[in-house]
């Protein structure tokens, strides 16, 4: 379906008044249950007694009184009640904000008295859902909010509030504009029964080309817009007893993997996140890549090959006081398609110096004489390996961070592609708006100017209940 229209279902949808515990579950200090609809005002003002009621109160300001429970007249609790109204509200609607205290029994006798009004339990991202459908923020916007709440360091959160700000949205908006304005040519064109051109088909061609480069610039932003929200995947790698655990506890500084002299103390895969000056870094601590003596360091084997295909970067360790062997070149040899990114780590240099030979080294970009005992060199190597994620050509752009974003811009970049061909094929105006009209949709679904509910229930029932 392209287009988005509301439905009977949505409109219904929209109709009902919901609730739901909007801080985290557990004791605490506060708690706020958040309701959003038509008769949230109404039903909280059946509950509510106070020096005024929340009818009477101001916009946006908080109001003393006593949750009561009409059947019995019993207080369940002595709370601050603010009022946002439609449409100055998150949600577009009349959005009722409840802080009482934070136990939880408490927030559940709460809320079975709203349901027990006329509300309902909200689903999982209806508040963020209402606010997009309302028109209050686009589903950039909306997604941005789930990844603030999720950020783990600055700079995922950095990332996410540009997100949220608007930043990437207004990108989107006047590119979208820029595509209208080519295709409302070509509609005028067709508007017309004689063979008129509104605009000349190289200039056409030019404008489809430079189209085509934006959207080509805004696909490249998207292995550093996913580093900024999930962070770098790396693997940890090597021989048995090359210093791969104690590496990962030097990186974390604390007794995360056993060490050992033992060869292949480590049968499976270590994961631990790490904060480099602000960026996130998901480190595994693979099995050593030795000979699989026994069944289950087999399987250890396994899982580290499998973690090395996923990984967005390798740390590959060698013993630099012994020289590569078959296994080492073997494992050099693996990494042909990654060895850009990987970073080969010379451990133990504070035993017996650097005994690896330079043409082994000059196969990698990156490599660090290190010592995970001492700590030496670790600082230049962590330097290195922020810098080597930084992408400088993405700095103080809005970069696109989600599956989702990057197959749209696929698709519009290739609706544009074939409204070249057709230029150059000099077809008809029809066949040129068509392709163009279905980049410019593509382009829309990012945004949510053209979606589906499919998308959007996909989107939002990844929230938590309360957003």
């Amino acid at each position: 379906m392209w287009g988005f229209a509301f439905t009977d279902a949505m409109i219904t949808y929209q109709s009902d008044t919901i609730c739901a515990l909007s801080t985290a579950r557990g004791k605490g200090a506060i708690a706020i249950i958040r309701m959003s609809g038509p008769e949230s005002i109404r039903i909280i003002d059946a509950l509510f007694k106070g020096v005024r009621t929340i009818q009477q109160a101001p916009h946006a300001c908080m109001t003393r009184g006593k949750i009561m429970r009409p059947a019995q007249r019993v207080m369940l609790d002595d709370v601050l009640v603010v009022k946002f109204e439609k449409p100055h509200s998150y949600t577009g609607q009349d959005l009722i904000e409840i802080n009482c205290h934070g136990n939880g029994y408490l927030v559940q006798e709460i809320l079975q008295e709203l349901l027990q009004a006329g509300a309902r339990l909200a689903e999982p991202g209806e508040f963020t859902k209402r606010a997009f459908i309302n028109g209050k923020i686009d589903l950039l916007q909306a997604e941005s909010i789930a990844d603030v709440i999720e950020a783990q360091t600055q700079c995922s959160l950095s990332s996410a509030q540009q997100q949220l700000a608007g930043v990437l949205s207004s990108e989107l908006f006047a590119l979208r504009e820029r595509v209208k304005k080519q295709l409302a040519l070509l509609e005028i064109e067709l508007d017309f029964s004689e063979d008129i051109e509104f605009v000349g088909r190289q200039e056409l061609r030019q404008n489809v080309a430079a189209l085509q480069q934006e959207i080509e610039r805004l696909i490249a932003t998207f292995r550093y817009g996913k580093i900024m929200r999930e962070g770098v995947h790396i693997a940890l790698i090597g021989k048995p007893n090359v210093g791969k655990s104690s590496i990962l506890n030097r990186l974390l500084q604390e007794e995360r993997a056993i060490v050992s002299e033992i060869p292949g103390t480590t049968r499976d895969v270590i994961e631990e996140s790490l904060d480099i000056d602000g960026m996130l870094f998901k480190i595994s601590d693979t099995a050593g890549l030795g000979l699989g003596k026994d069944v289950v360091e087999a399987q250890g084997i396994a899982r580290s090959i499998d973690t090395m295909g996923r990984a967005d970067q390798i740390l590959f360790v060698v013993d630099a006081g012994a020289a590569p062997d078959e296994r080492d070149h073997a494992i050099a040899s693996s990494l042909q398609e990654k060895v850009n990114d990987a970073f080969l780590l010379l451990n133990k240099i504070d035993v017996v110096g650097n005994k690896v030979d330079r043409r082994f080294v000059r196969q990698f970009k990156h490599a660090h004489e290190i010592s995970a005992r001492t700590g030496a060199g670790f600082a230049a190597f962590k330097r290195a390996l922020v810098e080597s994620n930084r992408d400088n050509d993405a700095a103080g752009v809005a970069p696109i961070n989600k599956a989702r974003h990057l197959h749209a811009l696929r698709r519009s970049q290739e609706f544009m592609s074939l409204a070249g061909e057709s230029i150059d094929a000099q077809l008809s105006p029809e066949f040129i708006a068509f392709d163009i009209r279905a980049a410019l949709d593509a382009l829309g679904e990012i945004t949510g100017d053209v979606t589906t509910e499919e998308i959007l229930q996909d989107i939002f029932s990844s929230f938590c209940i309360g957003k």
